[in-house]
Order: C-alpha cells, then structure tokens, then sequence
C-alpha cells in the first residue's frame, strides 16, 4: 500500500486562476478585458488556431471593446528558448498590458513567459534558472483549446534549451494567469491526435500527482477528480469529437490535473519525455502516453495502493485486491493509448535505440522531477524503462 501521511506535512499551494468553465464562456473575454482597463492586448496562438477558424471567433468576440490588438500566431511547434526572443522582440515595443493566450500547451508557455519578460526584459535563456522571475508579468487570461497541459493554472513554462536540444522549464508562481477561461466550444475542432495526446498528457498529470512524493491532500482531491472526469471522456472525445460533454469533462479534468500536479509535482513519465521531445520532436502529450504504462509498472511495488484507488473509483475494478488492481489500471492505460492512436513502442516515432542510453543519462539527472517519483530512478533504470517502451514489451519489475 502506497504510504503518505498527509497529515504531517507542510501544505502549502499555489493560488488557482479565476475560472470560467461552461460551453459558451468565451461571452465573458469582451467584460474580462474591460475590467482589467487594458487598451493594448496581446494574443498569443499558433498556426493550428487560425487554421481552424479558433482565432477569428475570438478576435469577434472582443468588438466593440477599444482595445488595440496585436496578435502573434506564428507558432508551429513546441516552443523553444529562440522563438521566444524572436516573439519578444516583436512585442516589447507595442507595451501589451494585457495577454491572451490561446490554444495548447505552447502558445500557453511562450505567453507565460511573454508576460514577465515585457516587464523585466532579457533573453529566455536566462530565465531557465531557479528565482530568475523576480516580478510579477502583465496580467494574463489564458484560453485552452485541448485539454492536456494544464497550463492555464501551473506556475511552470516549458521550453527547449537551444543550446543543447533539451526541454527545461521556468517555474515561478509569478507566471500563474489570472484567468481560465474554458469552453467546450473552442475545442470541438481539435484534430483526434490533438485531443489523444493532449488529453494522455492530462492523465498523465493527474496520476503523477497522486503517486507523487510530495503528494498531499490538497493534490490528491483534484487528481482523484482530475481521474474521474478523464477516464470515461478521453476515448469519447477522440473518437466522437463533437461531443460537447465529453469536450467539457475534459477540459475540467485537465485543469483539475493542472492543479494537482502544480502542487505535488510531476515526475519520471515527463523527465524520461523531455528528451523525446527536445531531440526528436515527439509531441510532448504523445511521449507522456508511450512511456506513462512501463513508468507505471517500474512504480508499482512503491505505489501498488495508489494505482488501485484509482482504478476502483473509476470502475476499472471492484475487487479490494491492491495488486490486482494496480495491474488492471495499468493494463486499462495500455489499452486506452492503443484505442486512441497513440503510437506504440518508442521505434514508431523515429527514436534511434543507440540513442537510449544518452537519453536516460539526460532524464536521469533531471532532479527537479526524478524526485518527486515514487520509486527512486537511476539512469540504468531509466535505460531499462526506454527499452522496454522501445520494443513495446512491457514486463514484470
């Protein structure tokens, strides 16, 4: 049985956006810009966004208010420390006092960012450094078009170092937006990809959370939530994409998730991803869902209760047998990602197996989440996990 005693640890959280969340709340954008009295807005996006049509919806909504727009859509990929600076210099000059971000996890991040460095200028890079946010950014409203990343409520901005290829992160509380807003409506036209690798990322957090070392019960509420609303709508969004429940559910499940893991951590699922995505361009929802079963495995004799908690209060069993039911939530896992396309075995998205054991030296010595696992993970562990995601041989620890 997982051991936490939640009752003898410091618990301190991290403050949750204002939330709008119902199918039609983008109404609210036009009187949430007004009330902030800002007269230069911001919008951040990307290319997928404006294919869809997202952003022209968006750009009417705000009619009528005297706000001077500039809007930067020109994100293509997940973000690196380059783009960044390109975007900053683009914006420093038109002095936004207020940011929009919309879309995924990108967009989300390079708006994060964007916000502080208006304020206190530099190069990203410089920002990849513990305490390097020393001021609060412009204030930001933050509009997630997939459920997965949980961005419009985390402290953290992720990025690839172009210096080395790797992702790090920019963690401050500083860079929390004052505002999500979610609707169910914007996320309709999400691609079936999109919203299973996102939404595997959602999973991902919210399960991370729960096992996490620095778990408590602040975390644990919305991660059990988070479970609850993803489980039966992630297959259902993917496959049947305008179901607009299924679309709601998981856009609440991604910002439960976002919750939990802003306050217990994430941990080896997102370490061991970092270099899938920085060296190889593997989606970074894509690469959580093709590692998170063999993490769940090499966990399980550290967190077998855990994994059966989950799997009960989601009805993936009934049985009280804490084994029994961390191998049928793992197995249920496995079988999701299968069900809605995820790629199975790390070959499939061009990843070298001489690369292995590069990459789980770099995840390995990512401490910021390695400690946050339950079970401790050396590189050769790390090595280990990779292979067996490698060759889709999932084997007993």
């Amino acid at each position: 049985m997982y051991s936490n005693d939640i009752t003898m640890k410091p618990l301190q959280t991290y403050r949750i956006p204002e939330l709008y969340a119902w199918p039609g709340a983008l109404s609210e954008l036009p009187v949430l810009a007004a009330r902030s009295g800002a007269k230069r807005l911001l919008i951040v996006t990307d290319t997928g966004i404006v294919q869809s049509g997202i952003l022209d919806v968006v750009v009417k909504s705000l009619k009528g208010n005297q706000l001077e727009l500039l809007i930067e859509s020109g994100i293509s990929k997940e973000p690196s420390t380059g783009l960044v600076d390109k975007l900053y210099g683009r914006v420093k000059d038109f002095r936004p006092d207020l940011i929009v971000a919309l879309g995924g996890g990108s967009p989300m991040d390079i708006a994060k960012l964007l916000s502080v460095m208006v304020h206190q200028g530099g190069e990203a890079v410089s920002y990849l450094f513990p305490d390097a946010v020393r001021t609060k950014g412009i204030p930001l409203i933050a509009i997630p078009t997939t459920a997965g990343t949980g961005s419009e409520v985390s402290p953290i901005a992720v990025f690839t170092d172009d210096s080395d290829g790797i992702k790090k992160a920019v963690v401050s509380r500083h860079l929390i937006p004052e505002v999500a807003l979610l609707d169910a409506h914007l996320s309709l036209r999400m691609p079936a990809l999109v919203t299973a690798g996102s939404g595997m990322d959602a999973l991902t957090h919210a399960i991370e959370a729960y096992t996490s070392t620095r778990a408590n019960a602040f975390s644990d509420s919305f991660a059990r939530e988070a479970v609850r609303f993803i489980i039966p709508y992630l297959k259902t969004a993917v496959l049947s994409g305008l179901q607009q429940d299924a679309r709601h559910f998981m856009l609440l499940g991604s910002f439960y998730a976002g919750i939990a893991f802003t306050n217990a951590g994430v941990a080896a699922v997102h370490a061991l991803a970092y270099p899938l995505g920085g060296l190889y361009d593997v989606p970074h929802g894509v690469a959580n869902s093709m590692l998170l079963p063999y993490v769940m495995q090499f966990n399980k004799p550290a967190c077998a209760g855990r994994y059966h908690e989950l799997a009960r209060i989601t009805g993936i069993i009934e049985t009280e047998d804490a084994p029994s039911g961390a191998d049928a939530l793992i197995r249920y896992i496995k079988q999701l990602s299968r069900d809605i396309g995820i790629p199975e075995g790390l070959h499939r998205v061009n990843i070298p197996e001489l690369a292995i054991p590069g990459m789980a030296q770099s995840a390995a010595g990512i401490k910021r989440l390695m400690d946050n696992n339950p079970r401790p993970v050396t590189a050769l562990d790390a090595e280990q996990i990779y292979r067996h995601a490698y060759g889709d041989a999932l084997v007993a620890s």
